[in-house]
């Protein structure tokens, strides 16, 4: 009876909206096609979405054959939207492009930073960057001693000649002079450490796979500078203005002041459960992003409230937005079971929307009048004796509409098969807003 009135609740919101089914962004907001396109592959993040997203977005709002485009992303992740962007400047002559980006995560900004800037300069850097993957084919020297992170001491997950070898690269790598060649040879190496290993990225952690096939340390990295190389060598010029930022989305105008974008597009944390923290922990240890668990802890109670991994602070919405929130939530909080994980959940559902109403709130002065807004979110199943869907897409579309945006329209994207609940709004989708 509870959860019937959600779905009502959920059914009302939606009836404000043009909600349609468009198969065609089914591959767009995933990653597809990332791991073989030039500068997408240095490093690839499984959570984000396809190069191809951008053009869509473009034609659908009308900006596909302009000449100048701002870009706006709070939440760059690896910088799949400023390659994107500068990508779609290079494919007519005269085109430019700005790109703001910013990102929380210190080892993601470095490799969304190292992606863009390698990008604008093309054939230039790939000498400097092939010359330095030559230095790693025999590299001698007494490597650091291992991270502090637990994980890199089990020599389970990291055998020890496979540490070493990684260790070693590191080594050659910490001795030359700081330089955008040096931070791509320091990227390759990042993106081996999870291939090279017996772990693997699984959904909301990292699992243990004893009969994993690894590629040798060498190997990994000689073919990672190879593509980079490569990929460099055959960039096309491009006219652009890019930053790339250490900040936080929910603050957007602090990193960005003065900023008009003619669109913004991101992919916030879903509410999942997933902390990105920990699933990429890996890399940002081994380069050195993290040296303590109190910086690692430190870090993770300054992201988006999308999951339960440590404490987050309580936060209350403040007016005039209290009243509209919490007649969006209310309803959601009432379906929450009253199990160990109550208090959790309601945190997270608080939380969450309260860090979604902070971040468009942020943009929307960002932005040119007629400007275009798209997010790309996915809806979760909570609780397992009481199920319950979170249903992001409408509650975020409603936030959206309270602050004062225009929304053009939900795009259903795609939806889950392998899910415990056939409930129609679990689903990912992509949210467009006009400001």
């Amino acid at each position: 009876m509870i959860a019937s009135k959600l779905d009502a609740h959920y059914a009302r919101l939606q009836a404000k909206f043009a909600v349609t089914e468009e198969a065609r962004f089914a591959p767009l907001v995933v990653p597809n096609g990332n791991l073989e396109r030039p500068f997408y592959r240095w490093f690839h993040l499984k959570e984000a979405f396809s190069s191809e997203l951008l053009p869509e977005i473009l034609k659908r709002s009308g900006m596909d054959n302009r000449q100048e485009l701002t870009l706006l992303d709070p939440f760059m992740g690896v910088g799949t939207a400023a390659i994107s962007a500068l990508d779609w400047a290079s494919q007519s002559i005269g085109r430019v492009v700005r790109v703001l980006g910013v990102e929380r995560n210190p080892f993601l900004h470095f490799a969304a930073k190292t992606k863009a800037m390698a990008r604008l300069c093309g054939p230039t850097l790939a000498p400097v960057v092939s010359e330095l993957a030559a230095k790693m084919a025999s590299p001698s020297g007494s490597p650091h001693t291992n991270p502090t992170l637990s994980t890199f001491q089990n020599s389970h997950y990291f055998p020890r000649t496979t540490l070493r070898h990684l260790r070693e690269i590191r080594l050659v790598l910490d001795q030359q002079q700081p330089s955008l060649a040096t931070d791509c040879a320091r990227l390759a190496l990042a993106a081996c450490i999870e291939p090279v290993s017996r772990l693997r990225r699984d959904g909301r952690a990292l699992r243990y796979e004893p009969e994993k096939r690894r590629p040798r340390v060498g190997v990994e990295y000689d073919r990672r500078c190879t593509e980079m190389v490569d990929d460099l060598l055959n960039a096309t010029p491009v006219e652009a203005d890019v930053r790339i930022v250490l900040g936080d989305g929910r603050t957007a105008t602090l990193t960005t002041p003065g900023l008009q974008a003619d669109i913004a597009l991101f992919s916030p944390p879903y509410p999942n459960n997933i902390d990105y923290t920990e699933v990429y922990k890996l890399e940002a240890w081994f380069l050195g992003f993290f040296e303590t668990a109190a910086d690692f802890r430190s870090h993770r109670h300054l992201t988006v409230r999308s999951h339960p991994s440590v404490k987050f602070s309580e936060s209350a919405f403040q007016p005039p937005l209290a009243l509209d929130m919490a007649k969006l939530i209310d309803p959601i909080l009432a379906v929450v079971p009253a199990d160990r994980y109550e208090r959790e959940r309601r945190r997270l559902i608080r939380g969450y929307f309260t860090d979604m109403a902070q971040t468009l709130s942020e943009v929307r002065p960002l932005m040119k009048p007629g400007g275009t807004v798209a997010l790309v979110v996915g809806n979760s199943l909570h609780g397992r004796s009481e199920p319950f869907v979170l249903a992001a897409d409408i509650i975020i579309a409603a936030i959206a509409e309270t602050l004062g945006y225009q929304v053009r329209e939900i795009l259903i994207a795609r939806r889950p098969t392998r899910q415990r609940s056939p409930h129609e709004m679990l689903r990912e989708s992509a949210i467009l807003f006009a400001v």
